[in-house]
């Protein structure tokens, strides 16, 4: 007993004496320092999350705490952090920073607005700047190799998992993974199935990270199957529904009028007719996948309601109002189970509530049973988040370059005639093949969020035959005789802007291009004409309108100034084209358009001359960054002009 008591007086002693020596004050500083930092970060995430959503609006009225912690982030020690405070210090980080970097460029529609927002930008966090992808894959996926994290990681878009009230805590955060992990893994809109079809899509996350996710020897589909309630059938066909980066932005409530009260358990039957007398027109407004059903459904569904305990009730319906599941159209409805008779509509019961989920996604082509892990794509590298081939088909003609961005074009147009519309607008056989040739190279960088700059070169090439049988592609020797001629023909400094706020699909370019070649018309050199020699000023007001997911109008009108060299009126003119686009989206990589063009020439005694055009064309997304697209058109009118053909091959290439 006394030998037990002298080692406790000296322990304490010597306590004591590192505690005097400071030590003791430095560990108490730095656990301090620990638990403020997560204290003050689970108080943000608490007051600005909603429903997996972020208040971005209310942080950009009032950032004061976001700045706190972005300044607590910048300077924190992290050499006397554990493992597992390092561990959730870094996811806490991300998010915050993820969350900071959308207020510093609001507003934003995505965190893909912001060229180089996860891999270019760099953040001071730990006294080391780092970008967002730095975070994500140098402190947390080679570090802990725990897949677990990617459900955690909020990148600011709908397509991430939802991002939780509160902070993650170095003493909880083997409980927070699996219960976010779980959480996710059981989401209907993050793991879409669909029983009549008897397939799967799931998060391209699995794409990307998928050796996060077989390092153990396990399939994708084996290891989300660890985690659900309802297991994936194996023999079901597995693809990936498309990444949505839209913002993660906090969505607003749908209110129910009548109000749903929630009521104490023993008064449960009093809930349910007040769901089964609603209007047919108010259910509409609410739950339109449930209008389908005939009442008599309804009056299924509802008596469900009552054997639910008060609790589960308010966790399911709010007193006041009922919102979407995140990030879905899904409707829920308060049953334990139900069997769908409309296969169509797959039906995915969690915890009690059973969404009917639109089949709206691409479907995964029918083809010959074979293991889940099969379908999925292997590769040498997987792209990381801020990587994802960009949608060429967001890129119309009124759309502008995110800064930073560059965008090259090549379009090569032939035109060809051997008959001409005379002033009556009647077709005149010709005595000769007429064969002109434009290539225009097209750069342009994005300068701000709603300007653009760039240049423009017009190389052209011409050839005259006798034999209107011979083929115009015989243009492409590029010769300069009596009867042909090929020059680079003008160069134009351009710019682009977006004129008003609220209408994103309108657009204003202006181009001036300068001749480079000399008499391109031909009046002193016996060549054949090649272009108007002179100056070109092109103003163009582009506009584009989503009809729907699968078409697209667009319009463009053009105002070109033919300005002579010399500056005088009588050898000047006005062309004022007017183009209309109808586009169908056959695909996310494939699209289809038709073209409609009238194209007038002013001039003193009205309209001299003018064109009619249609053709069809079709793009094709080749890369993640390059774009092939064909066209050919026609001339069916026209006063003074060619009745001829086109022939189109362009080549877009946007990093």
């Amino acid at each position: 007993m006394k030998i037990s008591i002298n080692k406790s007086i000296k322990q304490i002693i010597l306590t004591l004496l590192v505690c005097t020596s400071g030590a003791c004050n430095i560990a108490f500083a730095v656990e301090g320092n620990a638990n403020g930092f997560f204290n003050d970060a689970n108080s943000f995430f608490q007051k600005n999350i909603v429903d997996g959503g972020v208040d971005y609006q209310a942080l950009q009225n009032n950032d004061a705490d976001l700045k706190k912690l972005v300044a607590s982030m910048a300077s924190m020690d992290l050499s006397k952090f554990s493992k597992n405070e390092q561990k959730a210090f870094w996811i806490n980080a991300y998010n915050l920073t993820v969350i900071n970097s959308i207020i510093q460029n609001w507003p934003i529609n995505s965190p893909m607005d912001v060229n180089g927002f996860f891999d270019q930008k760099k953040h001071l966090i730990a006294n080391k700047k780092l970008t967002i992808n730095t975070i994500e894959n140098k402190k947390l996926r080679t570090v802990y190799n725990d897949p677990r994290v990617h459900f955690v990681l909020v990148c600011a878009a709908m397509g991430c998992p939802k991002i939780i009230a509160g902070a993650y805590f170095p003493d909880k955060l083997e409980l927070q993974l699996e219960a976010q992990t779980k959480s996710t893994l059981n989401d209907p809109y993050f793991i879409r199935i669909y029983a009549a079809g008897k397939k799967v899509l799931i998060s391209e996350i699995f794409k990307w990270y998928k050796a996060d996710f077989t390092g153990m020897g396990k399939s994708v589909v084996e290891y989300i199957n660890q985690y659900r309630k309802n297991k994936i059938p194996v023999s079901y066909r597995v693809g990936y529904y498309t990444y949505d980066w839209t913002l993660n932005n906090k969505k607003k409530p749908i209110s129910m009028k009548p109000k749903v009260q929630v009521q104490p358990a023993k008064k449960s039957k009093e809930v349910a007719p007040k769901v089964q007398d609603q209007p047919a027109k108010k259910m509409e407004e609410v739950a339109p996948k449930v209008q389908d059903q005939p009442a008599k459904k309804m009056k299924e569904v509802a008596p469900k309601v009552q054997d639910q305990p008060a609790k589960k009730m308010k966790e399911i319906v709010p007193e006041e109002q009922v919102e979407l599941p995140h990030k879905s159209e899904a409707i829920p409805v308060l049953v334990e189970e139900i069997k769908s008779k409309d296969e169509k509509q797959p039906l995915l019961l969690v915890e009690q509530v059973v969404y009917l989920v639109a089949d709206t996604t691409p479907e995964v082509e029918d083809q010959p049973s074979q293991k889940a892990e099969d379908l999925m794509p292997e590769g040498p590298s997987r792209p990381l988040r801020s990587e994802q081939p960009i949608n060429l088909q967001e890129y119309t003609p009124s759309a502008l370059l995110k800064p930073g961005q560059i965008e090259v074009k090549l379009f090569n147009n032939l035109y060809t005639d051997k008959a001409s519309f005379d002033e009556n607008g009647d077709i005149r056989e010709s005595s000769r093949r007429q064969n002109y040739f434009s290539s225009f190279l097209q750069t342009s960088y994005g300068l701000a969020p709603k300007l653009n700059i760039g240049i423009d070169v017009i190389f052209k090439s011409v050839s005259l035959d006798d034999d209107v049988t011979s083929s115009p592609f015989a243009l492409f020797a590029f010769q300069n005789t009596s009867n042909t001629r090929t020059a680079i023909s003008y160069i134009g400094p351009k710019i682009k802007f977006s004129p008003f706020k609220k209408l994103s699909g309108l657009s204003v370019q202006s181009t001036f291009f300068i001749p480079l070649a000399s008499d391109q018309q031909g009046l002193f050199n016996d060549k054949p004409y090649l272009s108007f020699d002179g100056y070109q000023w092109w103003v163009q007001l582009f506009y584009d309108q989503k009809l729907s997911d699968k078409f697209r109008a667009f319009f463009e009108l053009d105002a070109i100034s033919y300005i002579d060299r010399a500056f005088e009126q009588k050898n000047s003119s006005l062309d004022t084209p007017v183009k209309g686009f109808l586009s169908y989206f056959l695909t996310p990589k494939t699209t289809l358009y038709l073209l409609t063009e009238w194209a007038p020439t002013w001039g003193e005694g009205g309209i001299p001359s003018y064109y009619s055009q249609v053709g069809v064309g079709g793009k094709y997304q080749l890369t993640s960054n390059l774009e092939i697209e064909l066209l050919y058109t026609d001339f069916p009118l026209g006063k003074n002009k060619g009745a001829g053909t086109t022939y189109n091959l362009g080549f877009r290439f946007l990093r």
